[in-house]
């Protein structure tokens, strides 16, 4: 599909009126001054071509006023199979990474060699845990002399590492948390949240890109998104969306520099199903997601029927 044929496309369903055209025309001088490399449509920068590489374009994208956000985002969802495009909201920075179709490839091989529920197991195992953070300060010690700032952080991943090979050596390993339903239920996750940071509120604007995915679960191979700190791979992120998609037709909706938003089909029903989802998604997101809400019986409280999930990373 040509550029021109995709905007036909999608032109009709975008906003309306000289104020859009112009955050729209704003976005991509901005843009154009950080000498990122996009080119203008030539119908008012209503889609915006951001290249992976000098041969290849990696996605579109599209600036919407905010409380138009999800409409928008509905309505290129159900031309995905005309447009061979499927949108993602990168929120009100609008930042992400981006990867070739070719890399792209790569990485979604990769995620097909992944069981995504097995990965999840995997990481609770103690001494699997102790191999990947052994990687992960080998990897910082390694950075370290063009980057002294880590020094912190692999002080804290050293000491951890001694407290979890001692507590294998003393068989002290803790045991899986077993089901203990809170007195007083979370009322879950409600709605995509869109974070507006103050230094954006003059721009009023929420990006959507178009990904030449197939699924949404394969939107994270094209945007490169994970591979720091605690944050899986990008491929483990395929792998572990798809086992969701599959499970409980969860699919991403929302992708920001550090998070991840889902909206979910079949939540799951029952308290031992929600229970061990929240085990897992503890897991996936290493205890780190939404702070105090990091408590296995809280969260699982809040997974019960909830159709939106949120992860976080540091």
């Amino acid at each position: 599909m040509t550029e021109n044929e995709l905007f036909e496309l999608i032109e009709p369903i975008l906003p309306e009126g000289a104020e859009w055209k112009e955050l729209q025309a704003a976005r991509q001088h901005r843009r154009e001054e950080l000498k990122e490399g996009s080119s203008m449509d030539a119908a008012h920068a209503l889609l915006s071509l951001i290249q992976g590489d000098k041969k290849s374009a990696s996605y579109y994208e599209t600036w919407v006023p905010e409380d138009q956000c999800l409409s928008v985002f509905k309505k290129l969802h159900k031309l995905a199979s005309a447009t061979s495009y499927l949108p993602v909201i990168l929120g009100a920075e609008g930042e992400c990474g981006y990867c070739s179709p070719a890399e792209a490839v790569k990485i979604l091989e990769a995620a097909e060699q992944i069981d995504g529920q097995q990965w999840i197991l995997d990481q609770r195992d103690p001494q699997k845990r102790i191999e990947k953070r052994k990687e992960r300060i080998s990897e910082l010690r390694e950075s370290l002399e063009e980057n002294p700032a880590l020094q912190t952080t692999l002080e804290i991943e050293e000491r951890m590492l001694k407290l979890e090979e001692d507590a294998v050596a003393d068989g002290s390993s803790p045991e899986e948390p077993q089901m203990d339903w809170p007195e007083k239920e979370h009322s879950g996750f409600h709605g995509i949240r869109l974070r507006i940071e103050a230094a954006d509120q003059e721009d009023d604007g929420i990006c959507i890109a178009l990904v030449p995915a197939h699924h949404p679960w394969q939107i994270p191979a094209f945007l490169d998104f994970g591979g720091w700190n605690s944050c899986p791979n990008q491929e483990v992120h395929c792998a572990v969306l798809k086992h969701w998609s599959e499970s409980f037709g969860a699919e991403l909706v929302m992708m920001e520099s550090d998070t991840l938003q889902l909206l979910v089909s079949r939540p799951p029903a029952t308290r031992e199903e929600a229970w061990q989802l929240a085990l897992d998604q503890n897991t996936y997101a290493e205890f780190e997601q939404l702070g105090a809400l990091a408590m296995v019986s809280t969260l699982a409280s809040a997974l019960l029927n909830s159709e939106n999930w949120f992860f976080w990373w540091d």
